[in-house]
């Protein structure tokens, strides 16, 4: 008669803690989605108490977000302004193909850049003139404008490399703190994928060296 009566309340005991745990499943399930789409989140109180309801945090956003961005926009400007310059005086070549690859990705980051921006245009008002780091001077860029041919390519990668090494230490600078999310992902996207390149443009100009030396 015992073993009767205590199969049943395991049962009952087994199908409470299930429901109990689907409960809270779909509790946390709605309380994370709620926080992704940044809405407000019920949060149940004791039993016989009030529920809260709290905001979830917004992105912190920080003077290196607006300081690497503000550097970054120009930066990529002008290594586009180079590649169009490039591409006018060595058409078809190993070195165009890759610079053309860069411009495409660089369209792109500028776009995302020129956004994130206008969306905080709040934090760029007095916002002081941010130095792009590797930035080609205006005679240099004349310089590579009036070359053609294997020339044009050593000046364009010569100056593109050191380009670059700019990127890469206002990258640097801006992963050293936090940040906005997005930037922070932009920043170790912009150091990984340009450290490739600059490894690729100085093999090329390995390359044009010895073949000038040969």
């Amino acid at each position: 008669m015992r073993e009767g009566v205590t199969r049943p309340r395991i049962l009952w005991w087994a199908g409470l803690a299930t429901l109990l745990v689907t409960v809270i499943g779909v509790g946390i399930f709605f309380m994370t989605a709620g926080s992704q789409a940044g809405e407000s989140v019920i949060r149940p109180g004791a039993p016989g108490g009030s529920t809260a309801t709290a905001r979830p945090q917004l992105p912190l956003i920080s003077e290196a977000d607006v300081e690497f961005v503000s550097g970054m926009i120009p930066h990529h400007e002008q290594a586009i302004v180079m590649i169009d310059l490039l591409e006018a005086r060595a058409p078809g070549d190993v070195t165009l193909a890759m610079a053309q690859r860069m411009r495409d990705s660089q369209t792109g980051e500028l776009e995302l850049m020129r956004e994130w921006q206008a969306g905080h245009s709040e934090l760029f008002h007095g916002a002081t003139h941010v130095h792009a780091l590797g930035a080609a001077t205006q005679a240099e860029l004349d310089e590579l404008a009036s070359l053609s041919g294997v020339d044009a390519e050593i000046s364009f990668l010569t100056l593109m490399i050191q380009h670059h090494r700019g990127a890469l230490e206002m990258a640097t600078t801006r992963l050293r703190v936090a940040g906005d999310g997005l930037i922070t992902d932009y920043a170790r996207n912009t150091f990984v994928e340009q450290s490739v390149e600059i490894s690729r443009m100085q093999e090329r100009l390995n390359e044009l060296a010895t073949g000038r030396s040969g």
